[in-house]
Formats: C-alpha cells, sequence, structure tokens
C-alpha cells in the first residue's frame, strides 16, 4: 500500500508540474530505491505504473478544472450547498450547478439565503487567477482542491425552491442558533471551530494571534475532535448495544460529524483513519497507523488529485505522520516531566516534523508554539466538550446552558488572551525564506537518520553526530557559494501588486533592491503578496529601497518591507512630503534614510542610478509631479522609473533615453505624452497596473503611442514582468 501511495504520490505531484523531465527523473529515482531496500521486480513495476497513471489522470483533471467552463455569461439552476462568507455589499455561498460542479456565487446582499436552497441565477462566471508572481497565493489551484471550478458574480437570481429537511444542516443551524445567543462573535467563532471547524466568525486579529503563536490546529476540525466523538459514543452506546454492535454505530456517527464539519481534508483523514481502525477490530484484525494513514491519503487523492495543493491537506497529515514516527522516540527526553511528557512528545513531533512545511507555505517559524500549544491545547480539550454539552443542555433547559456558558466563556476568552499576549512577545514569530525542495528533502532526511528510522551500514552510532554535521556544514558551504556567486546579468522583476509599483532588482553580485514597493488603503499588498514575494526569492537583506513618492500604492509595501527585512538605505527625493510614518519606522529599524537631488549618482555593484528629477522642489506639494525619477544604466542597456510624474514633468526631464521604460502612473493618460516617448524611444514598456481597476487604466490612447516605438507589457495581463538584463541583450519572460 505504502508503494502504490508513493507512486501515486510522485505521479500528482509531476502532473500538478508538468514536468516530464522530473517524472523521468523521479521514475529513475524511484528504481534506485526499489533497487537499495531490496524491493522486488513486480512491486517496483507496480510502483511505476501508479506514477504514470496519476501523472495523465493529474493533468486531465487540471485540462478540466482549466477548460470545461469559459469566461463570460452563465444561467442556471443552483443548490446552495455551504455558506462561506459575508462581505460589505454581498454574501458568498458554495453551491452545485444541474450538472452538479461546484462554483463560489456572490449574490448582493438583498437576503440571506440557506443551505440546501435552489436558486435560478444568471451571472458571469470568472476563471480564477493562477499563481501571478513568484511565491504568490494559487486561487485557482486552491479552489479546485476544493473541487470548485470558480466564481459567478449574480446579476439576478430568484429562488425557485426553500430546502426540504436536511439532518445535518439543521444540526448545524441549530448549533450556530444555540452559540450566537450565548456568546460574543469572536468567543463563538472559536468554540464553533473546535467544534466543527467554522471560522467565519472569528476576526482577522484573533486569527493572526492563532497563526503567529503556532496554535490554528485548535480551530480546524481533526482526530482529537473524532475522537472525543468515538469516546461519546462508545461511553453511551456500548453498555445498552454491546462492544461489536457499538462499532457500526460509531462509524455511523463519525461520518454525520465529519458531514456536520464541513468535511475539510483533516476530518475525512480522521474519520477514514478511525474508520479503519474500527475496522480491523471488527474483522479481529491489527490495526497498523501508518497504513491507515497511506489509505486515508491515497483515497483523498484518488478523489481530487488537486487535493496537494490545500495546505489543510499537507499539514494533517504532516503532523500525524510526525506524531506516529517521532512522538515515542522525544517521550524519552520528556520522561522527567511525569504527566506532561505526553504532551510534549506529541507537541514536539508535530511541531519539529511541519518546521519546513510551514516555513515553505507561510515563511514563519515560531520560538514559542510548543509553550503555547502546552498551555491551550489541554484547555482546547475542555472547550470542545464543555461546548458539546452546553449545546444540548441548550436545547433541553436554555437557563442552565447561560449558566454553564459563563465558564465556557472564561476558557475561550483565555485561550484567546494566551494567543494575544505570546504574539506580542519580542521575537516570537520569526520570519524565514522559503526553504527549497532539496533544503526540504535533507531536512527530512537528516531527522530519519538521526532517530535511526533510516540506517546508513557505513555510519556508527557514535560517528552518527559527526555524519549530520558534516554534512551540514558541507550544505551550508556549498548554498553560500551558490547564492552568493556572480551572474553575467540582472533580474529585474515587475511584481504584480494590483494597482501600484513594486519593482524588485538583484544585481549581478546578488544585491537586492527595491523600487517602490505597492500598497493600498484596502488590503494589505506588503504582507499578502510584496513580502511573500521577496521571502521567496530567499531576501533577508535588502541593500537599497528606492521610493518614488508617498502615494500608498507606492509606499505601503516599503513600510511593511522596512517594519519586518533587514533594510540598509532608502533613497527618497529632496524635500519631498508624507513620508513622516517611514521616519518613524527607519528611526526604530536603524535604516538610513537619504534625500536624493537632481545629478545625485548612487553605484551598487555594477549598477548605476542617476537621478533625473525631480527637476526643482517647487511643486513638492503635487506628490506624484515630485515622483523620484531615476534612471538605471548597466553595461550597455539602461531602465527607466518615472513613478507617476505628469506629462509637464516629463517634458522637463534631460537624458532620459533608455532601452525600457516604467510608463508613469499606470498608463494613464495625464502622463506618456508622445514627445517624452519619442526621447526615451524604449524597446520595450512595462505598465504596472491593477487588472479590471476602477480608474480604466492603461489608456488605450497610451497604448496606441507606446505600441509605435515598443513592446508593451503589462502586470495585468501578464502578472509579474521578469526581465534579465545582459550587457547587450534584454530578455523577457
Amino acid at each position: 500500500m505504502l508503494l502504490i501511495l508513493y507512486g501515486s504520490l510522485v505521479g500528482i505531484i509531476t502532473g500538478l508540474l508538468i514536468e516530464f523531465n522530473l517524472l523521468i527523473a523521479l521514475c529513475f529515482l524511484s528504481v534506485v530505491l526499489c533497487y537499495t531496500f531490496k524491493i522486488d521486480l513486480k512491486k517496483t513495476c507496480v510502483c511505476l505504473i501508479c506514477i504514470f497513471l496519476f501523472f495523465i489522470y493529474t493533468n486531465l483533471e487540471i485540462k478540466k478544472y482549466d477548460t470545461k467552463y469559459t469566461n463570460g455569461n452563465m444561467n442556471d439552476n443552483f443548490k446552495i450547498i455551504s455558506y462561506d462568507d459575508e462581505g460589505t455589499y454581498y454574501h458568498k455561498y458554495i453551491c452545485k450547478n444541474s450538472k452538479g460542479d461546484k462554483f463560489l456565487i456572490y449574490l448582493q446582499n438583498n437576503g440571506a439565503l440557506k443551505k440546501g436552497d435552489m436558486i435560478y441565477a444568471v451571472g458571469e462566471y470568472v476563471l480564477p487567477d493562477l499563481s501571478r508572481n513568484t511565491g504568490g497565493f494559487n486561487y485557482r489551484r486552491y479552489l479546485n482542491s476544493q473541487k470548485i471550478y470558480g466564481s459567478i458574480f449574480v446579476k439576478e437570481f430568484y429562488l425557485t425552491e426553500v430546502r426540504k429537511f436536511n439532518l445535518i444542516y439543521y444540526i448545524q443551524d441549530e448549533i450556530n442558533q444555540s452559540f450566537a445567543k450565548l456568546f460574543p462573535e469572536n468567543e463563538m467563532g472559536i468554540i464553533l471551530g473546535m467544534m466543527i471547524g467554522e471560522t467565519k466568525d472569528i476576526s482577522e486579529d484573533i486569527l493572526e494571534s492563532f497563526k503567529n503563536t503556532g496554535i490554528t490546529h485548535l480551530i480546524a476540525v481533526s482526530g482529537s475532535n473524532v475522537m472525543y466523538v468515538l469516546t461519546c459514543v462508545q461511553f453511551i452506546f456500548q453498555k445498552i448495544c454491546g462492544k461489536r454492535k457499538t462499532y457500526f454505530i460509531s462509524i455511523i456517527f463519525l461520518i454525520i460529524f465529519m458531514l456536520i464539519s464541513g468535511a475539510s481534508s483533516s476530518v475525512v483523514r480522521a474519520t477514514v483513519m478511525t474508520t479503519l481502525m474500527i475496522l480491523a477490530n471488527i474483522f479481529y484484525q491489527k490495526s497498523d497507523t501508518i497504513s491507515n494513514i497511506a489509505i486515508s491519503a491515497f483515497i483523498l487523492v484518488m478523489i481530487n488529485p488537486l487535493i496537494l495543493y490545500d495546505v489543510g491537506f499537507i499539514l494533517s497529515f504532516g503532523g500525524t505522520l510526525g506524531i506516529v514516527l517521532f512522538s515515542k522516540d522525544f517521550q524519552k527526553y520528556f520522561q522527567k516531566f511525569g504527566p506532561l511528557s505526553e504532551t510534549l512528545a506529541t507537541t514536539c513531533s508535530a511541531q519539529f516534523f511541519l518546521t519546513p512545511i510551514m516555513a515553505y507555505f507561510f515563511n514563519t517559524f515560531s520560538i514559542l508554539a510548543i509553550l503555547t500549544n502546552l498551555i491551550v491545547v489541554p484547555i482546547s480539550g475542555f472547550i470542545t466538550i464543555l461546548g458539546v454539552i452546553i449545546f444540548i443542555i441548550s436545547k433541553i433547559f436554555f437557563p442552565l446552558a447561560i449558566l454553564l456558558s459563563k465558564s465556557l466563556y472564561i476558557l475561550v476568552h483565555f485561550t484567546i488572551l494566551i494567543s494575544q499576549i505570546f504574539s506580542k512577545i519580542p521575537f516570537s514569530n520569526i520570519r524565514i525564506i522559503t526553504p527549497n525542495i532539496f533544503e526540504i528533502i535533507i531536512f527530512y532526511f537528516m531527522i530519519f537518520f538521526f532517530f535511526e528510522k533510516i540506517k546508513l551500514p557505513f555510519i556508527s552510532k557514535n560517528a552518527k553526530a559527526k555524519f549530520i554535521i558534516g554534512i551540514l556544514s558541507v550544505l551550508i558551504v556549498l548554498e553560500m557559494i551558490y547564492y552568493n556567486f556572480s551572474k553575467n546579468y540582472i533580474d529585474v522583476s515587475c511584481i504584480d501588486v494590483g494597482q501600484g509599483d513594486a519593482i524588485y532588482i538583484q544585481s549581478n553580485y546578488n544585491k537586492n533592491i527595491l523600487v517602490d514597493g505597492g500598497g493600498s488603503k484596502t488590503y494589505d499588498v506588503g504582507e499578502k503578496i510584496l513580502l511573500p514575494f521577496l521571502l521567496d526569492k530567499r531576501v533577508i537583506y535588502i541593500d537599497s529601497i528606492f521610493s518614488s513618492h508617498s502615494d500608498a500604492d507606492h509606499l505601503n509595501g516599503i513600510l511593511t518591507a522596512v517594519k519586518n527585512l533587514k533594510v540598509g538605505k532608502v533613497y527618497i527625493a529632496k524635500h519631498a512630503l508624507g513620508y513622516e510614518e517611514l521616519y518613524e519606522i527607519a528611526e526604530k529599524r536603524k535604516t538610513k534614510i537619504i534625500e536624493l537631488e537632481l545629478g545625485d549618482v548612487v553605484k551598487i555593484d555594477d549598477l548605476i542610478f542617476t537621478v533625473i528629477g525631480p527637476t526643482n522642489n517647487s511643486n513638492n506639494k503635487d506628490v506624484n509631479a515630485y515622483s523620484l525619477v531615476i534612471k538605471m544604466e548597466y553595461k550597455n542597456k539602461s531602465m527607466l522609473f518615472t513613478g507617476d510624474i505628469n506629462q509637464e514633468t516629463e517634458l522637463k526631464l534631460q537624458n532620459v533615453k533608455a532601452n525600457i521604460l516604467k510608463v508613469a502612473h499606470h498608463g494613464s493618460n495625464t502622463s506618456s505624452a508622445i514627445q517624452f516617448i519619442a526621447n526615451v524611444n524604449p524597446e520595450i514598456s512595462v505598465i504596472q497596473v491593477g487588472k479590471a481597476n476602477k480608474y480604466g487604466h492603461p489608456s488605450k490612447e497610451v497604448i496606441s503611442i507606446l505600441k509605435k516605438f515598443s513592446k508593451v507589457y503589462t502586470t495585468a495581463e501578464k502578472g509579474e514582468i521578469k526581465i534579465k538584463i545582459f550587457k547587450d541583450d534584454i530578455k523577457v519572460e
């Protein structure tokens, strides 16, 4: 079974990456592993067949999600199957159409619908975006991991059928209504999260504090919840019905609980594993936990191979595997802690095993995660059990439920308080660069070797520590050489930050430079886009940042970068206005702010940045017109950065000729005068602009002018635009 699971996972991973060369390489590696571990030829062939079959299956699934529905008008009958979220102007639901395919639908706030309601809707279907930047969130594949095709923005709809009685929906509604009467919104959200995995009522601040302290798993239904259900069912029915009948009753209750809690990958995994354990007891067989993990994973990837894009799936299986493989080893180290030893071992084994996965997906490492878990995990068990008891009592005698809810409120509020206090401790949550796949493989190889899950015959026990230290030392040196090796070109990435500017430059000697940082008044571009991009590029130190001007769509991301990363220098225009917050943050972080004026030159490796604007300081109150304009030169090539200057300012600039033009003001018709474009005479023009923005940028007139002189690329169309500048050549990806 493990060999089949391995083959299916390799096939799916290569299928998701759509890399046939990688498929061949992994097949070769599989053969080598089978030979090394003396797996016979038949089993090796089974493994290879699984790899190829799942590679084909995954590609067919991807094609289905990408091509079955196209952007445009859509009208159909839909069944509401899940209430997802409520925005300021809309309700968002998950629904199924007449073919049984799932969608997100957005309805204007003119009355909420219930799960199970049938509607006829007319709207516009939108295929979700793939990753638009390096390290960016792949929204399409995230939805596909839940078998959702895309979004429908409904223009008009009418109710065709009110839902009929449904036990699952009824229980969900009753739980929500009961706790809404008993608790404030955040406390209710935590209880519902721990009981049935519903977190929509929890505020962003509390979710962030849970994430920073490593206790987000508490509000995702998993194995502990399933075990609570199993224990309660066996306690109630075993004496009445006997042991064997209780096994079958337990399976029914587990399935009902799984459906009530939304059937997320973590609860499905726990339910399948527990059901397999019960079935082993029914048929008088010994239950093997590793096999149960493998079978449950295989079932889920068979149903939907794109579930590997669901981080919850990976964390659930990774955490469980870590506990099964390493908890006994950790318990040896914690024996002196007595009753706490088991909890410590379980927490450490899961956290330790998940460390590289958390680093890969979230770029964070929580120093206090183990301590926080030790405090709140036991409490979470009481919260879940007491929550169930209070719900049952609320249906029988509500005044008693009100009385009991006071104690539950204290426990929940204490949990929130602990997460908030610990998340505010300096350095409690460290940001780290994204590890590459090679580093992750080495990490797991080392821990399996250290805990003797893998044995190398040529390494004795006494030499084990020396071997690990030696290997790690060699790898660190090799990585330092690799990532600091000079190259014969520079990388320029025009990041898709929506309606804003942010350009990352890596010099030929790997110095990191940022020109603007994007930003928005309604969306944290720095936290959600810029930082993941930089950390995925393995940037923890930015040598220089050039800020064109202080508008939010250029500056806010810079503020986030200075707060969270080490920054050497920030350059701004002399006498520029609106930088009070930057000065405040820079002082705390000991970052230099340098004011530049016309004619100043900044040299970074082989790059020369020359200030060609603003031409005077008389118009510094017009923030856009007073943008810092710089010309970057590398060997025989150059690039012009223009901020948001207008046509009048453009025509005052000197020495503007450049191979690449960063078009001013997102392609607005207030900029890009034809005479200025003619003076620049670019080969390539880049417009950083938001997809379907409300300003109508870029102007068709500006696009027409630019196309007369150059190739035009926009982030709205292409996402991140990658440019390699060589001595005598430019390549655009």
